[in-house]
């Protein structure tokens, strides 16, 4: 992948992970219903997408350690043939 897309990547997963987990909070204080299995659904539901919001965090870092791993190896490789 180009650096860039790795940077849009890790851009758009910490954005929409910090989004999920207020989506998360919002589903689980707010998941009122009418029968005790209705609220239980309700706090699972906000209890799934809290997991999903914290899977696309850590996407994030993954794409960050990749793309600055990439710039690293450019760079030394840079630095090795100069000093060659």
């Amino acid at each position: 992948m180009k650096q860039k897309q790795l940077k849009l990547l890790s851009n758009l997963c910490t954005v929409f992970g910090f989004i999920l987990s207020i989506v998360s909070i919002g589903i689980w204080i707010f998941s009122n219903g009418s029968t005790l299995e209705s609220q239980a659904h309700g706090h699972l539901l906000g209890i799934f997408v809290g997991v999903c919001a914290l899977n696309l965090l850590c996407l994030s870092n993954i794409f960050d350690y990749i793309h600055f791993s990439n710039i690293y190896d450019k760079h030394m490789e840079a630095e090795a043939l100069e000093n060659n």
